[in-house]
């Protein structure tokens, strides 16, 4: 009995290394970690890409490898194998028919505007920003001069073509941006 009390301070020891945090967790975007500059810098690279409808961050370790498109997960590391599910952009590029280059700097710009996830609908893009265990409120970029704060668009779920929810636009930041919520039908 005296032998297990002497190896007590050890046990606690390795118990409270084994269950330390890493020290650097991924935690996702917040509405303050928006970059204008570097989204307008999207826009203006994922228009020419038609075929992109979506992009999302699925880097869990935060080091700008990991993304989803198209609801496709892929990574940006050459020298990573690829698998089944999970492959290299210059695979996914050649599959949706969009230079790996263009692809590969379209994704670094998204990495960079400190968003989520990017949504293509008709007549406006939607950056997403995860509040809480919600994709309930964001960023939506639109040429349409016309659009104010408090006016309620239709919007399409990249997942689910045939749903449909609301994005109330909350506030204006510039001539096209403006900060926005989601609303069911």
């Amino acid at each position: 009995m005296n032998s297990f009390f002497k190896s007590l301070p050890v046990i606690a020891a390795i118990t409270c290394f084994a269950c330390k945090a890493p020290s650097h967790v991924y935690e996702l975007h917040k509405m303050k970690d928006f970059n204008i500059g570097a989204a307008s810098a999207f826009v203006n690279q994922v228009r020419r890409l038609q075929p992109i409808d979506n992009i999302s961050i699925l880097d869990t370790r935060y080091d700008g490898n990991e993304f989803n498109v198209n609801l496709q997960n892929i990574f940006l590391d050459t020298t990573q194998a690829d698998q089944a599910n999970y492959y290299n952009y210059r695979r996914r590029a050649a599959e949706i028919n969009v230079p790996a280059d263009s692809l590969y700097s379209c994704l670094q710009l998204f990495d960079k505007a400190g968003v989520n996830e990017f949504v293509r609908n008709k007549d406006f893009f939607l950056f997403r920003v995860v509040v809480g265990f919600t994709t309930n409120k964001g960023y939506l970029y639109t040429e349409n001069e016309k659009a104010k704060s408090g006016d309620t668009l239709i919007a399409t779920s990249a997942r689910n073509r045939g749903y449909e929810y609301k994005v109330i636009l909350q506030k204006q930041l510039d001539k096209h941006w403006f900060e926005y919520y989601e609303a069911p039908m």
